[in-house]
């Protein structure tokens, strides 16, 4: 090929100055370097024939090749420089050569039909190198690799399974965010770090287990993960950060260990399949809407947290029922759901501090009929043991709350206030009861 169609300086090629017509490009044999954006948005090129002898590809040297579908990497290059190869959209297979000592931020970016990748073991780290990869479905990656790179396989929607190396210790920012059809994936029990957003949007991730070194789910790191059913926790977890599992719908397990101080803003939103949460030890800081929109929540337990929650924590959480806290934690709640943990409280109040129970028994007395009623329309059986054992239901209320059972058709409340009324109250205190109700009307002045 006439080398008038290249500008060469000190071996390194530094602009391709052919046309249209050139589809098949030979590099000559002394260029060591092909520079920086040597051929950058070349789209009519289909192959480029490389020579022993060259180092280095440039950065964005290829970049915007669009009809680039072949290109022999040859064994001696040493580095391809960051932006290399984005946007060469019909480039199908490479091979990497062994030499090969580093790859540039987004080298092979947006290469749509690359579909295998083998990383040389020379390589220790990769950053958002096969970022928005498309067909990629198969990855080797080095034995001794230490680090995934920020973004390295991000939105490589079409792998589904990848082998990390044991020699990893890092799975940075973004790592593997977007990457759809990934089912499963096995993190080695060295990685230390796991970075913001690392498994965002892998709509396929069915369960996953997190490393015993990791102390902190950094921010976004499974959000909306769709299909995400089950994750292990380590033992010795201290912080899950704001928006870990948002809309992670199909969260059903997941263990929440005892070290357990922080849990970020909308950390569990939307995390509709979730039916209980039970915090077994403190809980310094709870963030904004944490359990906003967990459709199916039943049942949480928060007794050993004391700083104040959001008004907004349970939002669009309509099944919850069951919900333990301590009594400083009720005035933020909404109306639905501060009834509901008083009335929970009712039914298994025996969890509860004795500082607890005081502040709580105090709060029931002074708005007893309130909070009866209320019990009795939501049919909330569990909670009127409290009552009676209480002596709150007196002999004169009786009918009523039977009366208010019957019309809210509250079918377990009702046969529970008949049996307390006929097992507490004889036939003789209720027609006495009667009686002085009568005499009470009898002697009343019309005059």
């Amino acid at each position: 090929m006439d080398n008038k169609i290249f500008k060469i300086e000190n071996g390194i090629l530094l602009k391709f100055l052919g046309s249209d017509k050139d589809k098949i490009i030979e590099i000559p044999k002394d260029v060591i370097e092909i520079g920086e954006e040597a051929f950058l948005n070349c789209r009519s090129i289909k192959e480029v024939r490389l020579q022993k002898g060259l180092k280095k590809i440039g950065s964005a040297a290829f970049y915007g090749c669009l009809g680039l579908e072949k290109i022999n990497l040859v064994d001696g290059l040493e580095v391809i420089d960051r932006w290399a190869f984005v946007d060469c959209e019909l480039l199908k297979d490479i091979t990497l050569p062994n030499s090969l000592s580093f790859i540039g931020y987004s080298a092979f970016c947006r290469c749509s039909s690359l579909r295998h990748i083998e990383i040389p073991e020379s390589i220790s780290d990769i950053e958002y190198s096969f970022s928005s990869c498309d067909s990629i479905t198969d990855i080797k990656l080095p034995k001794n690799l230490k680090s995934i790179g920020r973004g390295a396989f991000s939105a490589c929607k079409s792998l589904e399974k990848i082998e990390l190396p044991e020699s990893v210790t890092e799975i940075a920012y973004s790592a593997f965010a977007g990457c759809s059809s990934l089912k499963a994936i096995k993190i080695p029990e060295g990685v230390k770090n796991i970075g913001e957003f690392a498994f965002s949007a892998c709509h396929s991730l069915r369960e996953i287990s997190i490393p015993s070194a990791i102390h902190e789910v950094k921010e976004g790191t499974f959000k909306n993960c769709y299909n995400l059913a089950k994750i292990n926790l380590p033992n010795h977890l201290i912080r899950i950060d704001n928006e870990v599992f948002f809309g992670c719908q199909s969260l059903i397990s997941i263990n929440l260990p005892n070290s357990l101080k922080k849990i970020g803003e909308n950390a569990f939103y939307k995390c509709e399949s979730i039916k209980e949460l039970h915090f077994k030890e403190k809980i310094d800081e709870i963030g904004k809407e944490v359990f906003s929109n967990c459709k199916n929540l039943k049942s949480i337990s928060l007794i050993n947290t004391t700083n104040s929650l959001d008004n907004k924590t349970f939002k669009g959480c309509d099944k919850l029922k069951y919900i333990f806290i301590n009594f400083n934690l009720l005035k933020n709640l909404e109306k639905k759901h501060k009834i509901n943990a008083i009335l929970s409280y009712c039914s298994e109040h025996e969890k509860y501090a004795k500082m607890e129970k005081e502040q709580y028994d105090e709060y029931i007395l002074q708005n007893k009929e309130l909070i009866l009623k209320e019990l009795i329309k939501s049919d909330y059986i569990e909670a009127l043991p409290y009552f009676s054992s209480k002596k709150y239901i007196t002999i004169y209320e009786i009918d009523e709350y039977v009366e208010l059972a019957n019309l809210t058709k509250s079918s377990q409340v009702l046969l529970s206030l008949l049996d307390y009324q006929h097992k507490e109250f004889s036939m003789d205190d209720m027609m006495n009861i009667r009686e002085e109700s009568f005499e009470d009307e009898l002697s009343l002045d019309f005059d």
